[in-house]
């Protein structure tokens, strides 16, 4: 375990501290003075704060959603977040991610739709190069045996 001075930080604290140093380092290679200090979660007050705060955390998040323990992750964290709220509150989320569900298998839907009409065209392409190449060969005999028979 890590300690500063005398007394053991907690990970909330060290996560806070890891945040904090990664943000300096990240202001000091861009340049960006050091006297802006990044706003910490204790820090939010309005409605704006807060948002801002979740787009900056949910870039940070998402940014490993290929990894494969990015599920577990999620879904402790949501897990752990929705445990103190209200029944209104987890309505609120449940629509949100209702939602997003929805989108999800409306474009999954738009998606195979198009392949069945891609599917569609082929077959009917198909159908008519193969109409058209046994016409034009058929229509050539036929046409010779009308003429010369």
């Amino acid at each position: 375990t890590s300690s500063f001075g005398n007394s053991e930080l907690s990970e909330k604290e060290k996560r806070e501290a890891q945040l904090r140093a990664d943000a300096a380092a990240g202001m000091d290679l861009f340049g960006i003075a050091a006297d802006h200090k990044e706003q910490s979660f204790k820090d939010l007050e309005t409605r704006a704060d807060f948002l801002a705060y979740a787009e900056k955390l949910s870039e940070q998040i998402t940014e490993r959603h290929e990894h494969t323990h990015y599920l577990t992750f999620v879904n402790s964290l949501v897990e752990k977040m929705i445990g103190s709220m209200t029944k209104l509150q987890l309505e609120i989320i449940r629509s949100t991610v209702q939602k997003n569900i929805d989108a999800h298998v409306k474009r999954e839907e738009e998606l195979q739709k198009k392949k069945l009409e891609q599917q569609k065209q082929k077959t009917v392409k198909k159908a008519i190069n193969k109409q058209v190449r046994e016409d034009l060969l058929e229509d050539e005999y036929d046409d010779y045996d009308e003429k010369y028979n």
